[in-house]
């Protein structure tokens, strides 16, 4: 009996173990990822160095599945079918694309699956063929062949374009020489750019203009009302620039030295400013939109700098005219002086030309009250135009 009673544990014992291995394979069937598979051909027509038998199969990134045979196509040398062994839950479509990539550190190869359009079909296959994807050309490239590539194209076009390139280098070097040699010069266009749109701390003393100051018994009003325009001027005398001109003729910042506005604005201010001061505070403005005066000068500053010689000099010229409300020139006249300048300073410059705009500021106040006068008191101030044009002070 003790036996028989071994004999039924040993097989209950082994039963036991059958059935334990009968779970095992169902468990792997359908949880182990030996599932239900679909295999599926992926063409390359580049080399697919690094990829074995066993590498990773990857959807969207995911591993599927695993590389289940390499072999080459019968016929074309250049061309490589790996077969691969995926999840059959896998949805390839007939726009899947399929690719090649290297990772880690060692470069091991695998096949990556990139999922298509949802209303693309199933990828199908003839009978008795496997479904077939073709990767692109350039699929099996590593980094280092992509970059012989590229290197190999970059060669190619410095080749074609070896002379257009010397001749960029040639013109490089010569702008370069040119810019050093001018090195003071682009310094200069720099830091006026920079205080033209207050990008950099503007550098020098600002000097003013003088208006005529008031005289010590009262003047008598114009009893007109006169618009002063914007003085007309050259390009190189409507900045900020006190300016000198060489033995050469051509002119130059004085230094540092600037106006504190640009010469037109401050020759008009200050002329306006000079008419106030004779008591014609209500009767001298700016032209006005909308309004239109008895009288209206006009004003073109034809010089106003420092001019450099064994005893520099500041001169100033001014041309006048005196337009009437019909817009007809009633009156003109051409202003002129000058101010010997004692030293090279900037402030001795700028104290010069004050003084050359004084002289003329002055004798343009008395000519254009005289001129209105006159033309009150029933006068022809325009009979003296041709007088008045060809006198300088």
């Amino acid at each position: 009996m003790e036996i028989r009673a071994r004999y039924v544990l040993v097989g209950l014992f082994l039963l036991a173990v059958i059935l334990c291995g009968f779970a095992f394979v169902y468990w792997l069937q359908t949880q182990g990822n030996i599932g239900r598979r679909a295999s599926y051909d992926v063409r390359f027509s580049s080399s697919v160095s690094g990829l074995l038998t066993g590498s990773a199969v990857l959807f969207n990134g995911i591993r599927v599945g695993e590389v289940a045979g390499l072999k080459l196509v019968p016929g074309e040398p250049r061309l490589v079918d790996a077969t691969v062994s995926i999840d059959a839950s896998t949805p390839v479509r007939a726009d899947t694309l399929a690719s090649l990539e290297f990772q880690g550190l060692t470069g091991y190869a695998v096949v990556t699956l990139e999922g298509g359009s949802p209303s693309a079909p199933p990828l199908s296959a003839a009978p008795g063929e496997l479904p077939r994807l073709v990767a692109a050309e350039a699929a099996g490239q590593t980094m280092s062949e992509a970059a012989r590539h590229v290197l190999s194209r970059l060669d190619k076009i410095l080749a074609e374009n070896s002379g257009d390139l010397h001749s960029m280098i040639t013109n490089l070097t010569s702008f370069s020489e040119a810019l050093g040699k001018n090195s003071g010069k682009v310094d200069t266009i720099i830091a006026g750019l920079e205080r033209l749109t207050g990008g950099g701390k503007a550098s020098g003393i600002s000097y003013e203009l003088s208006a005529i100051p008031a005289p010590a018994a009262p003047a008598a009003p114009l009893g007109k009302q006169l618009a002063v325009a914007d003085p007309n001027a050259l390009m190189a005398y409507d900045s900020e620039k006190v300016l000198s001109q060489n033995q050469a003729g051509q002119l130059e910042p004085l230094g540092n030295a600037k106006w504190s506005d640009t010469v037109p604005k401050l020759m008009q201010a200050k002329i306006i400013q000079s008419f106030e001061n004779y008591g014609s505070l209500g009767e001298v403005n700016r032209p006005i939109e909308g309004v239109t005066p008895d009288y209206q000068l006009l004003t073109e500053i034809r010089r106003f700098q420092i001019v450099q010689g064994p005893q520099p000099v500041a001169e100033a010229e001014i041309a006048a005219k005196l337009a009437g409300s019909d817009g007809h020139i009633v009156a003109a006249r051409i202003f002129s002086a000058k101010e010997p300048v004692q030293s090279k300073d900037e402030a001795e410059g700028a104290r010069a030309l004050n003084v050359a705009f004084g002289t003329i500021a002055s004798s343009l106040l008395d000519w254009t009250r005289s001129t209105i006068a006159s033309a009150g008191e029933g006068g022809h101030p325009a009979g003296k135009k041709a007088e008045d044009a060809r006198a300088k002070k």
